[in-house]
């Protein structure tokens, strides 16, 4: 149980990058407009990534 519930991050030169239990997600830097929280846009709407 504690194994899933971890989240652990890789940075590097090119990208962020999560790892989650289920899989996870890549951010180029090319893709980052700036440093804040992090949302998707979806809908029209920009709604909090799922941690």
């Amino acid at each position: 149980m504690l194994q899933k519930s971890r989240v652990t991050f890789t940075l590097t030169s090119s990208h962020l990058q999560q790892h989650l239990f289920k899989g996870g997600w890549v951010l180029r830097w090319a893709n980052v407009e700036r440093i804040g929280i992090c949302t998707q846009h979806q809908e029209g709407w920009h709604k909090p990534l799922p941690g």
